[in-house]
């Protein structure tokens, strides 16, 4: 199961073809953008290999730390 992140948390994805295949990039960074992760994959471009490749991302941001980043902002915000 992915981490949801919510509206308060900093994540962002930007996903496009190049050369014949897609290409998604997935970042999550702290309250004031200092610490920053970042995932990319590259891959055939289908609907299939699409949701894969997103999945493949959020997985490797989770792996280094996203969650417990993403949940410092939570705590930060109430």
């Amino acid at each position: 199961m992915l981490f949801r992140s919510g509206c308060v948390a900093p994540v962002g994805a930007w996903a496009r073809i190049e050369d014949g295949l897609l290409r998604i990039e997935g970042v999550v960074l702290d309250r004031d953008g200092r610490k920053r992760l970042l995932a990319e994959r590259k891959g055939a471009f289908t609907l299939e290999s699409a949701t894969a490749l997103g999945a493949e991302v959020a997985q490797e941001l989770l792996a280094h730390g996203a969650a417990e980043l993403i949940a410092t902002i939570r705590e930060s915000t109430t």
